[in-house]
């Protein structure tokens, strides 16, 4: 099956606003994506278009996604965007029949 994998991910400019002391939106909702409310944090991020298509990953399932994406297993991965960094907490994986996942601080949680 074919996932699509989704990730906040700040440009070079952004990353400098942010180290000048600016806040950016995208960068504070990824520092926040830990704890209890990583699924709603997630889900409000994606649909505010924080979120870019950085990867398809062909796996069995979800658990072979985060192990391809962190270069635990051998697998099939196209990079569709400039950054693509491991799979962690905060990521969206996306499968054929359009159902998201978020990865959670312990598992994947679906979100709508």
């Amino acid at each position: 099956m074919m996932y699509r994998v989704f990730q906040i991910q700040l440009s070079d400019a952004e990353v400098d606003m942010v180290n000048n002391g600016e806040r950016i939106a995208r960068y504070e909702v990824k520092r926040d994506m830990f704890g209890n409310n990583v699924a709603e944090l997630a889900k409000t991020a994606f649909s505010s278009d924080y979120y870019d298509h950085v990867a398809n990953i062909k796996a069995y399932d979800l658990d072979s996604v985060f192990a391809i994406g962190n270069g635990m297993m051998d697998g099939e991965v196209e990079r569709t965007h400039e950054y693509c960094s491991s799979i962690s907490v905060g990521d969206i994986i996306i499968n054929e029949h359009d159902e998201k996942f978020v990865v959670d601080t312990f598992g994947f949680k679906q979100i709508d």
